[in-house]
């Protein structure tokens, strides 16, 4: 069983690691395409695409931090990191979503 577990567990990291990688490229050209044309519909397509990297990656940390063992520190185990990533995920959307309001007030 624990085997099986692994294995799951290693696809599930290398799918995220994957969709890191692609997620980073689409970034990386819908910023340079929206500074090139100056068009603030893809660069805030392209902070909606950081905030995804970043749930990506914060989701393969948290896969990894749920698996540990409980320690006598930590009876509970580290099954909260995962409520501590839900709250850094909000806190990214917040930040991406003031940013994307005060991008055309900077127009003006």
């Amino acid at each position: 069983m624990k085997n099986n577990k692994q294995e799951g567990i290693r696809l599930i990291t290398l799918h995220l690691k994957w969709a890191i990688f692609f997620n980073s490229l689409i970034v990386i050209f819908q910023v340079n395409g929206g500074n090139f044309s100056n068009r603030s519909g893809l660069l805030s397509a392209a902070a909606r695409k950081f905030t995804d990297t970043s749930a990506f990656i914060l989701s393969n940390f948290t896969l990894f931090q749920t698996l540990k063992n409980p320690t006598m520190l930590r009876t509970f185990g580290f099954h909260r990191s995962c409520i501590l990533a839900a709250f850094l995920n909000s806190f990214f959307l917040i930040l991406t979503a003031l940013g994307i309001f005060t991008k055309p007030m900077n127009v003006f």
